[in-house]
């Protein structure tokens, strides 16, 4: 198989896209949890401006499962094998250096030079213990059983994702039987997390960390992405019968809200799954479809969507410090509401365009001699 026809091959148009559109959402949401936090007038209460940050989040998972999935299907294919060092090594040049560029200013600079602290919130209770699980990406165990990071609380669901990048190469590399694999963990996972709300569990000692830890691992939706990948990639018949059409797309997109309203109570602890399966129909239409009620293929989008892990991260610091400013100067509620998001989403852009060119740009230049031949398809 030549070169040009393997990046012609693996091209998925529009996943810039729905990464850009999730960030914003994740963005939305935490500038409204800020001013919450403030005391100030905020959209926070209204159930779909909190779900904004759920469904941005569970998306990146969704997306990140599809696309990993994707890539592995694609160097088996091309070598015949997946290099398990060289993959590890991918993960490591991507994710990494923004990471703890974001843990440096989180632990050690933001806290000495003045700036403002979220309201409720401080870096030194229980500092060592956090940032050893932090420094190890395990943000989210340090979520579960210690109180918020200021400004790091969002590095929890990186931390998902490595520990999903560090399980997910072994169920794929040694067999071919990728759907039962792929199916046989997406079981394995709901299983265990049912287990523990059982009521034998009540009496255990850290039972509400625990349960709050599972609740953050969301490997399964990671799974639902791979599930997609598998569907695409091996062209079942399935995917273009059933999950590529119009009628698909219209319940697709109209369920999530359905979900958000309306999915009882007793099911909560199930609405990222059901999420996750519309989420890959969505992505599946956007990057396979030709008629995609959504078309997210432009040089904007691209452009958003390759900082969209910068901008995921950084976005806490900026929101927050713009408010404290907007605050200190006395805006009036219209102009600050406009002020504090124009110069969120701007300096936040900024700030994350930056990082890439000078910072992970150079990692990425390293990651590429570890990589499979693609063109078009950018992994977060």
């Amino acid at each position: 198989m030549s070169s040009e026809k393997f990046q012609k091959k693996i091209y998925l148009p529009g996943l810039h896209g729905l990464r850009a559109i999730a960030a914003v959402l994740v963005i939305i949401t935490h500038v409204e949890l800020f001013k919450a936090k403030w005391g100030l007038p905020n959209l926070y209460k209204y159930k779909l401006i909190q779900e904004f940050g759920t469904i941005g989040v569970d998306f990146f998972f969704v997306l990140s499962g599809f696309l990993i999935t994707y890539l592995l299907f694609k160097e088996k294919e091309k070598y015949n094998k997946v290099s398990i060092k060289n993959f590890y090594i991918r993960r490591v040049l991507r994710i990494w250096p923004l990471y703890y560029i974001v843990l440096i200013l989180v632990f050690f600079i933001l806290p000495f030079i003045g700036y403002p602290e979220v309201p409720g919130l401080n870096i030194h209770d229980d500092f060592y213990e956090r940032l050893t699980l932090f420094t190890f990406f395990l943000p989210n165990v340090s979520k579960a059983f210690y109180d918020f990071v200021p400004y790091g609380g969002i590095m929890w669901s990186v931390g998902v994702e490595e520990q999903f990048y560090l399980i997910w190469p072994l169920i794929l590399a040694f067999s071919n039987k990728y759907f039962k694999n792929i199916v046989s963990v997406f079981v394995f996972l709901i299983l265990i997390k049912a287990l523990t709300i059982l009521p034998v569990f009540d009496n255990f000692d850290h039972t509400i960390g625990i349960r709050k830890f599972l609740a953050m691992l969301r490997l399964e939706i990671m799974a639902i992405g791979g599930i997609g990948a598998w569907l695409l990639y091996f062209k079942k018949k399935s995917v273009h019968a059933y999950l590529l059409n119009d009628f698909i797309q219209i319940i697709s997109y109209t369920s999530i809200f359905v979900i958000i309203y309306f999915l009882p109570s007793s099911l909560n602890e199930a609405k990222h799954i059901f999420l996750g399966f519309l989420f890959i129909i969505i992505i599946l239409n956007v990057s396979s479809n030709n008629r995609s009620f959504i078309k997210l293929e432009n040089k904007y989008f691209r452009f958003l969507g390759n900082i969209s892990y910068g901008m995921y991260m950084y976005h806490m610091i900026i929101a927050n410090g713009f408010i404290y400013l907007g605050i200190t100067l006395g805006f009036d509620s219209f102009s600050f509401n406009i002020s504090v998001y124009t110069f969120t989403l701007f300096f936040t852009i900024l700030v994350s365009h930056y990082s890439y060119v000078v910072l992970e740009k150079r990692f990425l230049k390293l990651k590429s001699k570890f990589s499979v031949i693609h063109s078009g398809l950018k992994v977060k």
